[in-house]
């Protein structure tokens, strides 16, 4: 996973093969995918909302995977942040009432 984040093509391409990939039933897979939507930074952007539907996922490490990932995404350089910024920027981002 970390790989596809990496290759030098166009960077959306990879999104929905990570997105798939995250929604496997294997949490190391699912963790590998998330970690690798974030090290796209902020090229992920459009992945933004589905990322941050992991944060609430059962399992606490993929929770943790996916809030440092949104971070990532939305350029935050803190990774400890709290959620309710991380769901302002969403919304604004969107442009909606998420």
């Amino acid at each position: 996973m970390y790989a596809l984040s990496r290759v030098s093509v166009d960077k959306a391409s990879v999104i929905p093969i990570l997105l798939a990939a995250a929604q496997s039933e294997d949490k190391g897979l699912r963790m590998q995918a998330i970690e690798a939507l974030g090290d796209l930074g902020t090229n992920a952007q459009s992945a933004v909302v589905d990322v941050r539907g992991y944060m609430e996922d059962l399992d606490p490490d993929v929770r943790d995977v996916a809030t440092n990932a949104v971070a990532q995404i939305m350029g935050i350089r803190d990774h400890h942040v709290r959620i309710d910024p991380i769901s302002s920027r969403i919304r604004e981002i969107r442009g909606d009432d998420y």
